[in-house]
């Protein structure tokens, strides 16, 4: 099957746009780290060891991100969109606070060890609110 010369240039076209979006998306992941409250005096070596452990997850909204009680095992930036921290007290939730774009949840388990902390110490109720 031959190519002729405009579709490998399209072909190439596409793989190099391909790679500006990729390289402006990490470019924004890392200032996201660099703005954290808790990340920004850290070094540039640091941050890039935080954006190669980065996960990222997206959620619909309305969709629970963890649940009050659940064991903490990670932090939460939110990068896009809004969330809403809930207590559950005696059957009714309440919207204690709600996070946007560069604020994050869920230090605390990078902070101690998981069986250290107090059912009464977890996390309230994440949804995604965006």
């Amino acid at each position: 099957m031959a190519s002729d010369g405009k579709t490998i240039e399209r072909i190439n076209a596409i793989a190099t746009e391909r790679r500006k979006a990729s390289q402006l998306i990490s470019k924004g992941y890392r200032d996201m780290l660099r703005a954290c409250g808790l990340f920004q005096n850290l070094p540039e070596e640091a941050i890039e060891q935080l954006f190669k452990d980065l996960d990222i997850d997206t959620y619909s909204s309305g969709a629970y991100i963890t649940r009050e009680g659940d064991a903490g095992t990670c932090m939460w930036i939110v990068y896009n969109g809004q969330v809403e921290i809930m207590k559950n007290e005696e059957g009714t939730s309440t919207i204690v606070s709600v996070l946007g774009v560069g604020q994050y949840f869920g230090e605390i388990a990078l902070l101690v060890e998981v069986g250290d902390l107090k059912e009464s110490d977890k996390l309230a109720f994440v949804i995604s609110t965006h």
